[in-house]
C-alpha cells in the first residue's frame, strides 16, 4: 500500500461545482505546465452541465496530495440506460467527447510520479469493496504505470511541430508537391464562386449565432456522432470567454462554406471539429480552412498544432510528429458484474453482425 499519498475523493455535486472548489481547480490547472485544454475547469463545466441534464452520472472528483504536489483527476460514476444493461462505468469527465484525460498535476510529470499516482488509485480506489461498478474505462493517457492493466491505444494522435518553421510559406514549401498543388487549385476554384474569406469568431455573440449552421453540418457529415443538445453551446458559452475556445468559417462572399471549432492553450491548438457545407464537397473546404488555421498559428507563435486522436490518412499530409496514449480498462470483481458484461458483449456483437450483413 502506497501511504506517502493523501486521497480525498468527492461525491457530491455540491462540493465539486462550489466556486470555492472550482477556484481551487483552476489554480492546481494554473500550476501545470503540461495541462491539455479539455480539463480547463470551463471545459469541465461545459460536460459536466451538458450530461447531468442527459445521463445519470455522478462525480468520483479525486485529489491525491504529496506535500506541496497534488494531482487532480475527476472521474465520473456513469450508470447507463437499458440499452446498455444499466451498467455501472468509472470513466473520466469528458470520456465520449474529449480526447486527453490526462490528470491535472501541480508539478513536473515523471514516469515514477505517475507510476506512484495510479496505483495509489488503484488500491485506495478501484479496490475498495465499497465503490459498485461493473467496469472502469480509462482512455487518453500519456503517463501510464507499468504492470498494471495498461494498454496502448490503436491510434496515435498526429501533430505539427510549427516552431520548426520559419513562416506559413516555410510550412507550406514542406509538404508534398501534390498536396500544394491540390491547395492551390482548390482555392484557384473557390475564388471564381466569389471572393474567399476566412472569419474568427471572438464574440460570443457572433459565435452563438452562427453555431446552427455548424450543428447542421457536424449531423449531417457525422449522423453517429451524437452530441447531447446543449453541449457545443456550452463550450462556446464557457471556453470562448476563457479565450481557450477558437471557432471560425471559411466563406465565399458572406456564406460559410466550413466551419471549425478548437481550442487553444498552452502555446497549442487543438484541431477539433472541422465540418463543411456538402454542396462544396469537391472543392476540399475543409482542407482550404486547415491552411488558414495553420497560417494564423504561425502567426500567433503557436508551437503545436494537435489533430488529436486517429491517424487517418489525411492527417499524415500534415503533420511531422505524434504521440501515442494509453488506457485502462477493468472489469467489477463480482459474478453480476460479470454476467451483465457479457450480456453486453453479446448484444454488441449481434447488432454488429446484423448490420453487416
Amino acid at each position: 500500500m502506497n501511504r506517502s499519498w493523501k486521497l480525498t475523493v468527492y461525491k457530491s455535486w455540491d462540493e465539486v461545482t462550489d466556486s470555492a472548489f472550482v477556484e481551487e481547480t483552476m489554480k492546481w490547472f494554473r500550476l501545470d505546465q503540461e495541462s491539455h485544454v479539455f480539463y480547463h475547469p470551463a471545459m469541465i463545466k461545459a460536460w459536466v452541465e451538458t450530461y447531468r441534464r442527459y445521463h445519470d452520472i455522478y462525480p468520483l472528483y479525486c485529489l491525491a496530495e504529496q506535500g506541496d504536489t497534488k494531482v487532480f483527476f475527476p472521474l465520473v460514476i456513469w450508470r447507463r440506460k437499458l440499452k446498455n444493461l444499466f451498467l455501472r462505468i468509472i470513466a473520466p469527465v469528458g470520456i465520449s467527447n474529449y480526447d486527453y484525460h490526462d490528470p491535472i498535476v501541480t508539478v513536473k510529470r515523471t514516469q515514477t510520479l505517475m507510476s506512484s499516482f495510479w496505483k495509489l488509485i488503484e488500491e485506495k480506489l478501484f479496490d475498495d469493496k465499497k465503490l459498485e461498478y461493473d467496469q472502469i474505462n480509462i482512455q487518453g493517457m500519456h503517463f501510464c504505470s507499468k504492470g498494471m492493466l495498461w494498454e496502448k491505444d490503436t491510434e496515435s494522435c498526429p501533430y505539427i511541430k510549427l516552431n520548426l518553421y520559419e513562416d506559413f510559406s516555410d510550412y507550406v514549401s514542406h509538404l508534398k508537391k501534390g498536396l500544394r498543388q491540390d491547395i492551390g487549385r482548390q482555392k484557384r476554384r473557390l475564388s471564381l464562386l466569389g471572393e474567399l474569406r476566412y472569419k474568427v469568431y471572438a464574440s460570443l455573440e457572433e459565435a452563438l449565432k452562427i453555431l446552427p449552421e455548424f450543428i447542421v453540418a457536424q449531423k449531417r457529415r457525422w449522423p453517429k456522432d451524437f452530441k447531447p443538445p446543449g453541449f457545443l453551446e456550452a463550450i462556446l458559452k464557457e471556453g470562448l470567454p476563457q479565450e481557450i475556445v477558437h471557432f471560425s468559417s471559411l466563406k465565399i462572399e458572406d456564406v460559410p462554406i466550413s466551419w471549425h471549432l478548437g481550442f487553444k492553450h498552452n502555446e497549442r491548438f487543438y484541431y477539433y471539429m472541422p465540418v463543411y457545407d456538402d454542396k462544396y464537397a469537391t472543392y476540399s473546404p475543409s482542407k482550404i480552412q486547415l491552411t488558414y488555421l495553420i497560417e494564423e498559428c504561425i502567426r500567433n507563435e503557436i508551437t503545436i498544432f494537435d489533430q488529436l486522436r486517429g491517424d487517418e490518412q489525411y492527417k499524415n499530409e500534415w503533420t511531422n510528429d505524434y504521440d501515442c496514449i494509453y488506457g485502462y480498462n477493468r472489469n467489477g470483481k463480482y459474478l453480476n458484474s460479470l454476467i451483465k458484461i457479457k450480456a453486453y458483449e453479446g448484444l454488441a456483437y449481434l447488432k454488429r453482425k446484423m448490420r453487416n450483413s
